[in-house]
């Protein structure tokens, strides 16, 4: 059974599942399986607006931008090509602003938890076209490490 699972739109779902250590995971849309990915987390918006929703997966990644541990944690954008019947790469940025905690969506955003430095930020984030730009960020208390 999967572990996560989401609409993308009427008839297509997409489910996850991730091992134990939510350090691979792979999806499932229709009858087509994704290679297997560094992924840790999945959730599904309409980032661009265009009407369909896109996959946002979270990703570990070593491509050093911040200085933060390798591996640590980004976002691909995955987007559902009907003409190859396959989840293709829409973007695959190497980081946020800051380093990533966690994510979720809402509606056409996306929502960070960073920590720098030993302080905290709610970050919203806005697709432009070729990748995020931040909108709002408020400081918030850290959760534990």
């Amino acid at each position: 059974m999967a572990e996560w699972t989401a609409e993308l739109r009427d008839g297509l779902r997409v489910e996850a599942w991730f091992d134990d250590t939510r350090t691979r995971g792979f999806l499932r849309v229709g009858g087509h399986t994704s290679k297997v990915f560094r992924a840790w987390k999945a959730d599904v918006a309409d980032l661009d607006g265009d009407g369909t929703q896109e996959v946002v997966l979270g990703i570990w990644s070593n491509q050093r931008r911040h200085d933060e541990p390798d591996p640590h944690r980004t976002v691909w954008v995955l987007r559902w090509d009907d003409e190859r019947s396959a989840l293709v790469e829409a973007w695959r940025g190497s980081a946020l602003a800051r380093p990533l905690r966690d994510f979720h969506t809402v509606d056409d955003e996306l929502i960070a938890s960073e920590r720098v430095r030993g302080r905290c930020f709610r970050t919203t984030y806005r697709w432009t076209g070729f990748g995020f730009a931040a909108v709002e960020s408020t400081s918030q208390p850290c959760e534990s490490p």
